[in-house]
């Protein structure tokens, strides 16, 4: 110690009044040592077990009444975070919006249960991330939280979430299996978006709303479920899961959205149910791998299923009532189509580029008119 400090050890045992001076000079020199390196005053006064902790010094936070608030990391070179349950004897309750965004080299991070909220973008763009536990206390997942975390394979949801907010998982494209728990009513505005490492998700009968682009460019994907509860799919929902091959409508969706399904490239088959009034503009623009269509809606928008190339069969129910423009466009692989009476109007050019193509309806009906003005052969049945 002594030499430490800048002393020279006594050959002899020294007198009472020695050992006394020698004693105060070393508390001196050791004081001014501490004023220096303020580390080792935290150190002597919480102990070394607590200064040796990773999560000690490494983030920022405020207080409110209800407990303590985690703003940031202080130290952006950690690549390993544990947030402790109390801060100056105050529980840690919430994490703020943009608390660790773009924190770039942090891979794993531990939240604790005492967490009931973590704010929008937390964890946005922390692409060193690969695994994260949400604490059962979480009710909402809010816009934007793991965005861009590209390195992300696993993530729980906790039975208490009820919400997954926009943006949500934006871009985690290495996520590669989720859970959606049965309290969630909503999922939001490109919620997954670009989570090309998913291949299948199942959506709890508990969710009655999808948002638009929800699952857009989900390009591994092959199957997915949409419940009973959901009335609606949004615009571009399901837009370029190109690997999606198969999808049931139930009967309690009333509308496709604009270009919901459009380059789904691997649908072969599918079924619109008589409960949907209107198929959206683009809807199933592009599925190039569907060869057969039943379709039951009452309205199909306009280029509905434009450039949909391997489509061979399509089947109108009398419920149909409306052809938009450029519908079934460049559908070249349609040679034959029968048109129901209840067919009212046919927009222009709703068979554009179907060089081959014969339609058979009833004489006087839509089906002729249509068929005569656009050159098309018609036959009566």
């Amino acid at each position: 110690m002594s030499q430490e400090f800048g002393f020279e050890p006594e050959e002899k045992s020294p007198s009472a009044k020695t050992k006394k001076g020698v004693l105060i000079s070393v508390i001196a020199a050791a004081a001014a040592v501490l004023v220096a390196l303020g580390g080792v005053t935290v150190w002597l006064l919480y102990g070394a077990e607590k200064y040796d902790d990773p999560s000690f010094y490494t983030y920022d936070y405020t207080q409110e009444h209800d407990g303590v608030i985690i703003t940031g990391l202080a130290d952006e070179s950690l690549t390993e975070l544990r947030i402790p349950k109390e801060i100056d004897e105050k529980p840690v309750v919430a994490i703020d919006d943009e608390a660790f965004g773009y924190c770039t080299g942090l891979k794993e991070i531990h939240i604790p249960d005492s967490v009931t909220k973590i704010g929008g973008y937390a964890f946005c763009g922390c692409e060193g991330l690969t695994e994260i536990h949400i604490p059962d206390a979480i009710t909402t997942i809010d816009e934007c939280t793991f965005s861009d975390c590209i390195s992300l394979t696993k993530i729980n949801i906790p039975d208490s979430v009820t919400r997954i907010g926009s943006y949500a998982f934006d871009c985690c494209e290495s996520l590669t299996e989720i859970h959606i728990p049965g309290a969630v009513t909503e999922i939001g505005v490109l919620a997954f978006r670009g989570c090309t490492g998913l291949k299948e998700i199942h959506i709890p009968d508990s969710v009655t709303k999808i948002g638009e682009g929800a699952f857009y460019e989900c390009t591994g994907m092959t199957e997915i479920n949409i419940p009973q509860s959901v009335t609606s799919i949004e615009e571009m929902t399901f837009h370029s899961c190109t690997s999606l091959r198969a999808i049931h409508i139930p009967n309690s969706v009333t509308g496709i959205g604009k270009l919901a399904f459009a380059k789904c490239e691997s649908l072969t088959e599918l079924s619109v149910p008589d409960s949907v009034t209107d198929i959206g503009e683009g809807a199933f623009a592009s599925c190039t791998g569907l060869t057969k269509l039943d379709i039951h809606a009452a309205r199909i928008g306009n280029s509905a299923f434009t450039v949909c190339t391997g489509l061979t069969e399509v089947n109108l129910a009398d419920s149909v009532t409306f052809i938009d423009e450029f519908a079934f466009s460049y559908c070249t692989g349609i040679k034959e189509i029968h048109i129901p009476d209840s067919v009212t109007a046919i927009g222009v050019e709703a068979f554009e580029d179907c060089p081959d193509l014969i339609i058979y309806g009833k004489s006087g009906s839509s089906a002729e008119k249509y068929a005569r003005e656009e050159g098309f052969s018609f036959q009566a049945v």
